[in-house]
């Protein structure tokens, strides 16, 4: 199991694209990526094409969770609906779990008291998602 966070999860998605093969079979099967910067802040949506090719070049018998906030500048125009896109169109088996009121810097996050959610249940909302996806890749060898 790999992580990553923001630049974080391009660099770890790189490296398992172009150096798989000299990685422990148990750490290249599963990728946990926290707030995908898709989409530049204040930039027309795919104005940098290496950010969704990063996911893209991920290939099949990959795993992929991606925790992205609903309020994420890096999500771009349209939010989170282009990154569910995005995983439609991935060789990697992928997921995408929207954290509510999650900003780019997770579990940061806007609006919670609107949610009815405390910062308490939000840390343990982004905690339980990465526990269980941790259990799924080990169990499917990938951790």
């Amino acid at each position: 199991l790999l992580g990553g966070a923001s630049f974080g999860n391009r660099v770890v998605c790189e490296v398992l694209r172009s150096h798989r093969a000299e990685l422990p079979s148990r750490a290249c099967n599963a990728l946990l990526l926290c707030g995908f910067p898709l989409n530049p802040p204040d930039k027309a949506e795919g104005a940098d094409q290496k950010r969704p090719a990063h996911l893209l070049a991920l290939p099949a018998g990959v795993r992929v969770r991606l925790l992205q906030g609903g309020k994420d500048e890096f999500n771009g125009p349209r939010g989170i609906l282009a990154l569910n896109e995005l995983v439609a169109q991935m060789a990697a088996t992928a997921e995408v779990v929207e954290v509510p009121g999650g900003q780019h810097t997770l579990p940061a996050a806007k609006g919670l008291k609107q949610l009815n959610w405390t910062q308490a249940q939000l840390n343990t909302f982004v905690v339980d998602a990465m526990v269980e996806f941790a259990r799924l890749a080990a169990a499917a060898g990938g951790a």
